[in-house]
């Protein structure tokens, strides 16, 4: 199976599933490495970063999603509310 960020965030969820946070963050943290830099899945990635606490990650997760096209005043909204 490829290494691409369907696989890495799905991979994330199951090991939360499984009680390892530690190895979701790091498989998120990738997704940061290697992922695009905008996209929609950003906003997916921010809200699981959020709720295992992994503020930086949301963080940067919360600012490719407002830079993804179309950038709308909702976006950069919900980026501001991260930050």
């Amino acid at each position: 199976m490829a290494d691409t960020s369907a696989n890495r965030i799905l991979g994330a969820i199951e090991r939360l599933k499984l009680g390892e946070r530690d190895a979701a963050a790091g498989l998120l943290r990738e997704e940061l490495r290697l992922g695009e830099a905008t996209g929609e899945r950003w906003r997916s990635v921010q809200r699981l970063a959020a709720d295992i606490g992994e503020i930086d990650i949301s963080l940067e997760a919360a600012r490719r999603f407002a830079a993804s096209a179309p950038v709308t005043l909702d976006r950069l909204l919900a980026y501001c509310s991260e930050l």
